[in-house]
């Protein structure tokens, strides 16, 4: 068995919470006058895999906007890490290594040159500039406590030293970007608990949705419902798949439909296809419309307002298919609402392969905050996707792996601070 040299701190994932608590942690060392001894471990073959992918490559950091109302889970113990680094002062980290982000009109912080690729080289470069080693390839199996320190296995021929470590090795959402293992059981062989796990920001299956609109694309406002009951509401675009919808506003309210899907609600999803016109405007104008053109088929009544295949299930769902001049007002009234109340019966949603975020995990009451700091292992730290924590889209998510692992990092660097604990 190979034995390596003890490192004072080792983060266990080079993802986002990952590269930025090893940073923070190598910066406080320096800065109080430490000699920089931080080791990353990471199963894949490159760090940052799931990082690359975000914001479809153009990595959307955080949002001006990331305050408790955007995070589900354990939200309360989680408002002192959010206050303590905000969405400024991660803007303002990433501006001293050398990246300078942009905010949309929205609240959507992306690098200025909207380039994943970028946030991930400036951590790494950091990295490696304050002294910190970056090991890929080297997934940890199994981590031992010895007296005041740990002993991390990757396999049974390498083995690592460490007086602290940080355990940043994300969720089970898209595990073909992750290093194939689950960091959740390195958590609870050190006795910590899980809670029950569901892919989060994910699409929703629906029996009801017909081949034919596939890949048809619209600006919708959605409610998620139980029983009729309205659970959540998003708007912006939907996207139809085979037998699935996706697009961001309807990821929103999947982690209530995969709660709700669990305890055998009756789900369904009523999207307003046009919902910057309202109801009685939408009857006025069909009203009009078949009044001035009597004979044209039915089918020319939504042709101008919804996408080329869209209109036609709709009106296949209203069984339209006579001409204009034979529509009396509450037939007009009945295609309306079809419009306004599309309803699809919702299934499910899709699995781990399609999930952007892991909910559920590690109960915050289990560790000190904001230090996120383990309350049943001392030198344990735990950070980002691993915890009970997930934010909804737009950059929620990076900001708390950013503010978990920053937070991490600058306490695990600080329990070396001069005169106090192993050096």
């Amino acid at each position: 068995m190979k034995k390596e040299a003890i490192y004072q701190v080792a983060v266990i994932g080079a993802g986002a919470s990952g590269l930025a608590a090893a940073v923070r942690c190598a910066q406080v060392q320096r800065e109080t006058g430490q000699k920089v001894s931080v080791l990353v471990l990471e199963g894949s073959a490159k760090p940052g895999r799931k990082l690359l992918a975000t914001g479809n490559g153009k990595c959307n950091l955080t949002n001006l906007s990331a305050v408790q109302a955007g995070y589900h889970g354990d939200v309360h113990p989680a408002a002192a890490v959010l206050q303590a680094c905000p969405p400024a002062r991660v803007r303002a980290w990433f501006r001293t290594l050398g990246l300078l982000t942009k905010a949309d009109e929205a609240g959507r912080v992306y690098p200025c040159n909207e380039q994943a690729s970028a946030v991930l080289d400036c951590l790494c470069a950091a990295l490696d500039d304050l002294g910190g080693t970056l090991c890929c390839g080297a997934a940890v199996t199994r981590i031992c406590r010895e007296n005041d320190s740990f002993a991390l296995f990757c396999g049974e021929e390498q083995v690592f030293h460490a007086n602290r470590v940080i355990l940043a090795g994300g969720g089970l959402a898209s595990p073909k970007l992750g290093c194939g293992s689950d960091a959740a059981k390195l958590a609870v062989s050190l006795g910590h608990t899980v809670t029950p796990r569901f892919p989060a920001l994910v699409r929703l299956i629906s029996p009801e949705i017909p081949a034919a609109l596939k890949g048809v694309r619209v600006k919708t406002e959605v409610s998620l419902l139980d029983s009729g009951k309205p659970l959540a509401q998003a708007a912006g675009e939907a996207i139809f798949g085979a037998g699935s919808l996706s697009g961001i506003c309807v990821m929103q309210v999947s982690r209530l439909a995969a709660q709700r899907g669990k305890s055998g609600g009756k789900l369904t999803l009523s999207m307003d296809l046009l919902p910057d016109l309202r109801e009685k405007a939408l009857v006025d104008w069909l009203y009009t419309l078949t009044s001035a053109h009597p004979a044209w088929p039915a089918a020319r009544l939504l042709a101008g307002v919804l996408p080329t295949k869209l209109g036609p299930e709709v009106l296949r769902r209203c069984r339209v298919t006579r001409t204009c001049g034979e529509l009396n007002r509450r037939d007009l009234a009945a295609l309306a609402h079809a419009v306004k109340h599309f309803t699809l019966k919702i299934e499910g949603t899709g699995n781990w392969d399609d999930a952007q975020v892991t909910a559920g995990g590690v109960p915050l009451g289990e560790l000190n905050i904001p230090a996120m700091a383990s309350r049943r292992c001392p030198g344990l730290f735990i950070t980002g996707e691993l915890v009970n924590l997930d934010g909804d889209c737009g950059g929620f998510n990076l900001q708390w792996a950013w503010a978990t692992g920053l937070s991490a990092g600058e306490a695990a660097a600080r329990v070396f601070k001069k005169g106090k604990g192993k050096r």
